[in-house]
């Protein structure tokens, strides 16, 4: 529970103050809840602040189902047939299937999966040019997933929720959020090179 509820607060009222050269810990971004910048030349508050994204993404994992591998492959098999539609057919067709609760599972599964690929690459980067590069990346991912507006009604009438609608779009409002705050981090690191 303490691990869904910090991110949430985190992230609902913005990264917490912390100044260069300060020392860190977990206890001190917790307490920088009510205010301030988030300072985004410390790579080691960046990393307090990617576990907050981790945060926010585990609390989506844990609101929808996993599809089931068969249910994997049934939406494999519609977007390879789709493709093969003609333009008028293919809109139609790509229409309805964003509003099958299967292809939204697989769509957070697969932003999930995506996630923490990029998650890890940005705690191993070794510089600041490939950690800002994975910073842009997160949230270009994050934006393929604000597509999602109908979703959570979507799968909540389909049974599909492990969640109730009101925390589900809560989750999904909040993941809206991140991407420019992703961007930010990346552009402050370029910023920092520059100076």
């Amino acid at each position: 529970m303490y691990k869904l509820v910090i991110p949430m607060l985190i992230l609902t009222l913005g990264f917490p103050a912390v100044s260069s050269g300060q020392e860190l810990d977990r206890q001190q971004v917790i307490l920088g809840l009510l205010g301030g910048e988030f300072d985004y030349k410390s790579r080691e508050a960046r990393m307090y602040g990617l576990e907050l994204f981790e945060g926010m993404v585990g609390q989506l994992e844990q609101s929808v189902k996993a599809p089931t591998p068969s249910e994997s492959d049934w939406v494999k098999s519609e977007v390879q047939k789709i493709g093969n539609l003609d333009t008028n057919a293919m809109v139609k067709a790509l229409g309805d299937l964003n509003s099958n609760p299967i292809y939204i599972q697989r769509r957070i599964e697969t932003f999930v999966s995506e996630s923490e690929y990029i998650f890890s690459q940005i705690r191993s980067s070794e510089s600041d040019l490939r950690e800002a590069y994975w910073w842009v990346q997160l949230s270009q991912t994050m934006l393929r997933l604000q597509e999602s507006e109908p979703w959570p009604q979507i799968l909540v009438r389909a049974g599909k929720s492990y969640a109730p609608i009101s925390r589900l779009s809560g989750t999904l409002s909040s993941v809206r959020d991140l991407p420019g705050k992703a961007n930010l981090i990346a552009l402050s690191i370029l910023a920092e090179r520059s100076n």
